[in-house]
């Protein structure tokens, strides 16, 4: 019965299309990026390596995303009720966060205005950023997405793409407690959020799942909101205590320290606005 209903036929005709066409540039744009920094060579810093792996990441992606559309996998998808419009309309919003921040911290940290090359370098990966934007601007005006492109989707994926620069940026807390328990309170919400993503994107699959993630998550909304504001409390205190920046800091630790306390807060923003939308749902049902 599966090898009736789903044949692989090739179909380049996809590559001709506007998100297409737009998929192909940001591939070339992702390549060069990784190519130039690789050229500039490697940092100490983590940022260095985000970057990178941003670049790698939107490569590979767009590249998957590319085949299975070329070969008309998306057939296949279905049979699971794997919603692929809304997966690539996330993945296309995701991308363009992610290459966002890449391109700011490559530009605040390795950029100069004698630095030729890494100057190159952010123009590149800023483009790169605008070619995922309109791709994802185009997705909803096409009328495309699901869950990952409504405003809890939205997010989700948000507060697990900070987590991410939050996880990145961690330095000089061995030894304090108070920043220790920031780092569990990181530790706990970016699984369960992750988790949380999953669950609505592949709903099928996810049937079998012992937990009722749907009661499941407005409990975790509040639990993260509080243990986020203990973070934003803590962590700052802690690490700014008897320490203010060096007059010669340059990309040093105490940077790496405001980095973490910006982004503690606006991912505590977001964990509010989505127990806000969370209960709301909760109320609307």
């Amino acid at each position: 019965m599966f090898g009736q209903d789903f044949k692989i036929k090739l179909t380049p005709s996809v590559l001709g299309e506007r998100r297409g066409i737009l998929r192909l540039i940001a591939v070339v744009l992702c390549i060069l990026a990784m190519c130039l920094a690789s050229l500039r060579g490697p940092s100490p810093f983590s940022y260095w390596n985000w970057c990178m792996f941003t670049w790698v990441f939107c490569f590979l992606m767009t590249v998957v995303i590319i085949v299975i559309e070329l070969l008309g996998i998306t057939l296949l998808l279905k049979l699971i009720q794997f919603d692929w419009g809304d997966f690539t309309t996330g993945m296309s919003i995701l991308f363009a966060i992610m290459l966002l921040s890449a391109s700011v911290l490559y530009a605040v940290f390795y950029t100069c205005s004698k630095c030729v090359l890494s100057l190159v370098t952010t123009c590149v990966s800023f483009l790169c950023f605008i070619t995922y934007t309109i791709e994802a601007v185009m997705a909803k005006i096409d009328g495309g997405g699901g869950y990952m492109s409504t405003m809890p989707g939205f997010l989700k994926v948000l507060e697990s793409f900070i987590s991410c620069i939050i996880f990145i940026s961690l330095t000089g807390y061995y030894g304090k407690p108070g920043m220790e328990w920031c780092i569990v309170v990181y530790a706990v919400c970016f699984p369960v959020t992750l988790l949380i993503l999953i669950y609505n994107i592949l709903p099928t699959l996810c049937k079998p799942c012992v937990f009722p993630m749907n009661k499941i998550a407005p409990i975790f909304s509040v639990v993260a909101v509080l243990l986020y504001v203990s973070a934003a409390i803590l962590w700052p205190l802690s690490a700014f205590r008897n320490y203010p920046r060096p007059p010669d800091c340059e990309n040093c630790l105490w940077d790496s320290l405001l980095v973490v306390t910006i982004f503690t807060f606006i991912n505590l923003a977001l964990y509010i606005l989505d127990l806000i939308f969370t209960m709301c749902s909760s109320v609307l049902r």
